[in-house]
Formats: C-alpha cells, sequence, structure tokens
C-alpha cells in the first residue's frame, strides 16, 4: 500500500481552519451568555424599581379605591411603563394583590390584607 502524504502547508491550513472554527463557536457561545446576563439584570432592575414602587403604594395608608382609581392607567417611571393592578381575591375575607406588569410580564405580586374599621 501506498501511502498518502500531505504537504506541510495543507496541514497547517487544516489546523488553522480547526482553530478559527473552535473560537468562532466559543465565541458565540461567550455572547449567548453575555446577552442572557443583560436580560436577567434588566429585569432585575425594572423588578426592583417596581418593588419600591409597589412599597411606597402600600406604605402610603391610602385607600383601596384610592389607589385603583390613581393608578388605574399606565404609570410610567424613566420611561418604563408600569401597569397597577388591584385585584380582590376573596369576596369573604378582604383579601387583595397588588399586580405590577410590565411589557405583559409580571414584575411584582403582592397580597395586601385590609383591617376593619373601628370607631
Amino acid at each position: 500500500m501506498r501511502k498518502i502524504e500531505t504537504s506541510k502547508p495543507f496541514a497547517f491550513f487544516l489546523e488553522l481552519l480547526l482553530v478559527i472554527f473552535f473560537f468562532a463557536i466559543s465565541a458565540t457561545i461567550i455572547l449567548q451568555v453575555y446577552a442572557s446576563a443583560i436580560q436577567k439584570n434588566q429585569f432585575d432592575h425594572d423588578r426592583r424599581k417596581a418593588m419600591l414602587f409597589a412599597q411606597n403604594v402600600i406604605e402610603g395608608n391610602q385607600d383601596l379605591n384610592t389607589i385603583q382609581k390613581e393608578y388605574d392607567q399606565n404609570f410610567e417611571n424613566e420611561g418604563n411603563y408600569f401597569q397597577v393592578e388591584i385585584v380582590e381575591s376573596n369576596e369573604d375575607f378582604p383579601h387583595y394583590t397588588l399586580c405590577i406588569w410590565q411589557d405583559e410580564q409580571l414584575l411584582v405580586e403582592y397580597s395586601l390584607y385590609t383591617g376593619e374599621d373601628y370607631e
């Protein structure tokens, strides 16, 4: 049998192609991980702002009807729109849920309990 000999420039070219292919695949994977990290960071940033907003609403000791009327529209905060909903969860027990949405994605969901007025 005869051995097939390859020339050294062809072997070098083949090795160079493999190295370029490896680095291209590595760069693609790194970019995907980086893009995913940026998305998670943006979601956490929006969620943090929504939590602060919800905390201010809850600690304001306002009547729930007033809150619902005031924040029934979308709330604009630095270019981001928050949609605030207050949903009555149970008619027997005064329990409400404060939901803050942004771009069809739920950011924050808090349970609100109202006590009875004693005079």
